[in-house]
């Protein structure tokens, strides 16, 4: 689910077309509302892995990356491991 994730997150943000239609989270940050439901889908799905239970439907949002984000930032905003993002 975790390589699922990245893969919809990059895909979301490597759109050129209709990328009006994909919610864009601001800021790594639980006030933005895109943020906040994708932390909140992430950790759900999580929890549904652990006690063996199917997966909620994950959604597909876009982040712009900004020149302070790196592997560290970003991993840990979204709760998912650096070598996700890495590969």
């Amino acid at each position: 689910m975790k390589k699922f994730f990245l893969i919809s997150l990059i895909l979301a943000t490597s759109l050129s077309f209709g990328e009006e239609n994909i919610p864009l989270i601001k800021k790594l940050s639980i006030s933005d509302i895109y943020f906040k439901q994708l932390y909140f889908d992430i950790q759900t799905t999580y929890k549904a892995r652990q006690q063996g239970t199917p997966a909620p439907r994950m959604h597909i949002y876009r982040y712009i990356t900004r020149k302070t984000d790196d592997f560290f930032r970003v991993s840990a905003a979204f709760s998912i491991p650096v070598q996700t993002l890495a590969t």
